[in-house]
């Protein structure tokens, strides 16, 4: 149970220390109130994962490749429109 607790605190600092930092790392000290947030709060007390998942969206904003994004995107809209394809041709003698 501590263990989760203390796994738990360590994935919100290094979400909100790693939001501080892809938001320029501003002078004045807002980014703190983070760990006073009713949500946030309530998933430490209730030792819910989904600080857990802001680690890991907060991650994937941090370590992003644009490189790969694109790739991603582009299979994304090469896969979608093969089916489309596929449809429209149909060999000769497939009518039904």
């Amino acid at each position: 149970m501590v263990l989760w607790l203390v796994l738990l605190l360590a994935s919100l600092m290094a979400s909100v220390r790693m939001l501080w930092i892809l938001n320029g790392r501003p002078d004045d000290r807002l980014h703190l109130l983070s760990y006073v947030f009713a949500p946030v709060l309530a998933c430490v007390m209730a030792g819910q994962v989904g600080i857990l998942l802001l680690l890991g969206v907060v991650l994937f904003l941090f370590f992003r490749i644009p490189c790969l994004s694109g790739r991603c995107r582009t299979a994304a809209v090469f896969d979608q429109a093969a089916p489309v394809r596929a449809l429209r041709h149909r060999p000769a003698g497939l009518e039904f």
